[in-house]
């Protein structure tokens, strides 16, 4: 038997969105240039319920380039450290 998300009024599923700290300014909302660019300045960031760690940064919200030693965004969270994919059924 297939498992569903619940739905809502108008039949489609329904999804819990929750406020989780943003990985890339560490819930501040600023960076060294001034406003954080993953959260947009809001320290937080929407992510759906359960909360899930970035697979490819770990959460961390940055990733190493071993050629450059710079440390720039996540391409798959875009810094938030947070994977924010609805993978339903």
């Amino acid at each position: 038997m297939a498992s569903s998300a619940p739905s809502s009024d108008d039949g489609s599923p329904s999804v819990r969105v929750g406020l989780v700290d943003c990985a890339w300014c560490v819930a501040t909302g600023r960076s060294a240039s001034g406003k954080c660019p993953a959260c947009e300045g809001t320290g937080s960031v929407a992510v759906v319920q359960p909360p899930i760690k970035c697979p490819r940064c770990f959460g961390e919200g940055r990733t190493s380039d071993r050629m450059e030693f710079t440390f720039p965004r996540c391409i798959v969270c875009l810094g938030t450290g947070w994977s924010r994919r609805y993978l339903g059924c």
